[in-house]
C-alpha cells in the first residue's frame, strides 16, 4: 500500500515534467533566443522593449542577408511573420514610448512590409522637434511600398510643414527632410498608380514643391520634385515645368531636371508641351513673365532656353509653321531689340533647327558687298554659325546643305584680319567635316595660300 501511494503521488509530477520538456524541444522559438518568438512577449516589457527590438531587428538582418536581400524568401517572411504582429501591437499600445515607438518604426521600414502602413500613416502626423526623423523615414517607406491609400497623409504632412514653416520664414532641416521624402513618394506612388485618384492632388503638390524658392526650401527639393514630375508625365505640370528652366537658388539650377521632365512630358503630350513653350516665347504666359520681373532675368535668356527646347523636340516647319515664321520675322527686325540678342537668339535656333528659310537669309546677307562692316548682318552671322558649330555634332539634317560649303569657303576667302578668326576657323571646321572633295580641294587651296 505504501509502495502504492507513493507512486500515485510523483507519477502526476512525472507526466507534466514530462509534457513540459516535449513543449521546450517542440517549441525552440520560445526559449532560443536566436528565434524571433523568443522575443514576442519581452518587447511588451518596458526593461527588455530596447534590447528586444534590437535582437530581432539582428535576427531579421541575419536572415535577410543569407537570402542575399530577397525578402520572399521563406525564412524572411517567417520571421516577419512572427514580428510584425507584435511590433504593431506595441507600438499603438505604448503611446508616450516616443524611443520605442522609433525603433519599431525603422526596423518596420527595414523589413517594407504593407502591414506597416498604418504605422507609417501615423508618424506622419509629426511632433514638431520631436518625431520629424520618424515622419521622414516613414513617408520614404511608403513610398517605396507604392501606398496608394496613403497619398492624402503624404500631402497633408507637406502642407503640415508649410503651415509650421509660414509664409516668410525658412525651413528648418528637418522640414526640407519631411517635404524631400514627401515629394519622393508621391513621385514613386504616382509611378506605380498613374491611374490614381489622387493624381491630381499629388501632382499640384509636386508643382508646388518645384515652384518653391531656396528661401523657403533646401533646394535640392526642387531637383527630386523636378524629377518626380518627369516620371510621373501628367500635363498639368508643363507650365511650372517651363517656369523650373529658369529656378535657381544657392547656386544651382534645376534647368536640365525640367529639361528632362518636358522631354519626357512630350511623349505623350508633344502638342501641348510645344504650345506652352510657344505661348512662353511670345511672353504671353504671365507666371514667367513674373518671374522675369522678381528675379531679374539676363536679357534673352528666356529666348535662348526656349529655343534650346525647341531644338530638343526638333519642332517641324509644316507642323509648327507659327513658330517658325515669328523667330525668323524677329531675326530681320532691327528695330525688335538694338542689341540684337533677341534676333541672334533667334537666328542661333534656327540655325541648330537647319531652316532653310534662315539659310536663305544668310546668304542674302552674305552676299552683299563687305556685308560683314554692317554690325546687323554680323550679327545675325554670328549667331547662325553658332547654332551650326554647336550642333554640328549632332548631325542635324542642314549641316549637308550644299550651299554652306561653298559659303564658309567665301568667308574664308573674304575675311581677312585677325578679327576674323573665329568665323574662318568656324568655316575651315565645317567645310572639313561636311564639304566635297571638291570643297576640301579648294580648303587645301586657301590654306596654302594663308601658310
Amino acid at each position: 500500500m505504501h509502495s502504492t501511494s507513493t507512486t500515485k503521488s510523483w507519477f502526476p509530477r512525472l507526466v507534466a515534467l514530462s509534457v513540459a520538456l516535449s513543449f521546450s524541444v517542440a517549441s525552440p522559438g520560445c526559449s532560443n533566443p536566436d528565434q524571433p518568438k523568443y522575443w514576442a512577449k519581452k518587447i511588451k516589457k518596458p526593461a527588455f522593449r530596447e534590447q528586444a527590438i534590437k535582437e530581432r531587428e539582428g535576427i531579421y538582418l541575419e536572415r535577410l542577408n543569407a537570402a542575399k536581400g530577397d525578402r520572399q524568401d521563406p525564412a524572411v517572411k517567417e520571421a516577419c511573420d512572427v514580428m510584425i504582429p507584435a511590433l504593431v501591437e506595441t507600438f499603438n499600445k505604448y503611446k508616450t514610448d516616443n524611443a520605442g515607438r522609433s525603433a519599431i518604426s525603422s526596423l518596420l521600414s527595414t523589413m517594407q512590409d504593407p502591414r506597416g502602413i498604418p504605422v507609417f500613416e501615423e508618424l506622419l502626423t509629426y511632433q514638431k522637434g520631436i518625431t520629424e526623423t520618424d515622419a521622414s523615414r516613414a513617408a520614404e517607406t511608403l513610398g517605396v511600398l507604392g501606398s496608394e491609400e496613403s497619398v492624402p497623409k503624404i500631402i497633408s504632412m507637406i502642407d503640415a510643414v508649410k503651415a509650421d514653416r509660414g509664409s516668410e520664414g525658412r525651413n528648418r532641416p528637418e522640414d526640407d527632410w519631411m517635404v524631400r521624402s514627401g515629394v519622393e513618394a508621391l513621385g514613386k506612388i504616382l509611378l506605380a498608380h498613374p491611374d490614381s485618384s489622387h493624381r491630381a492632388a499629388a501632382v499640384a503638390t509636386l508643382n508646388a514643391a518645384l515652384e518653391t524658392t531656396a528661401d523657403q526650401q533646401d533646394f535640392f527639393i526642387n531637383k527630386v520634385a523636378a524629377v518626380a514630375l518627369g516620371n510621373v508625365s501628367d500635363p498639368q505640370s508643363i507650365p511650372v515645368l517651363i517656369r523650373g528652366l529658369f529656378f535657381q537658388g544657392r547656386g544651382a539650377t534645376v534647368f536640365q531636371q525640367c529639361r528632362v521632365a518636358l522631354l519626357r512630358v512630350s511623349v505623350e503630350h508633344r502638342s501641348e508641351v510645344i504650345d506652352q513653350l510657344f505661348k512662353a516665347y511670345k511672353g504671353e504666359m504671365k507666371e514667367l513673365e513674373a518671374d522675369a520681373q522678381r528675379f531679374s532675368f539676363f536679357h534673352g535668356i528666356k529666348e535662348n532656353k526656349i529655343g534650346l527646347m525647341f531644338y530638343e523636340l526638333r519642332i517641324d516647319p509644316q507642323k509648327d509653321k507659327a513658330i517658325f515664321d515669328l523667330m525668323l520675322q524677329r531675326v530681320k527686325d532691327p528695330e525688335i531689340d538694338k542689341e540684337g540678342v533677341l534676333q541672334g537668339m533667334a537666328a542661333e535656333t534656327l540655325a541648330m533647327l537647319g531652316y532653310p528659310g534662315m539659310i536663305d537669309y544668310v546668304l542674302e546677307i552674305t552676299a552683299k558687298k563687305e556685308w560683314y562692316n554692317d554690325s546687323f548682318g554680323y550679327k545675325i552671322f554670328a549667331s547662325f554659325m553658332s547654332g551650326i558649330v554647336g550642333t554640328h555634332s549632332l548631325k542635324m539634317p542642314m549641316s549637308f546643305d550644299p550651299r554652306l560649303a561653298a559659303l564658309f569657303l567665301r568667308i574664308m576667302d573674304e575675311m581677312k584680319g585677325d578679327s576674323n578668326a573665329p568665323f574662318r576657323a568656324s568655316g575651315g571646321l565645317l567645310v572639313s567635316m561636311i564639304g566635297s572633295a571638291e570643297d576640301a580641294k579648294v580648303f587645301a587651296e586657301l590654306t596654302e595660300k594663308e601658310e
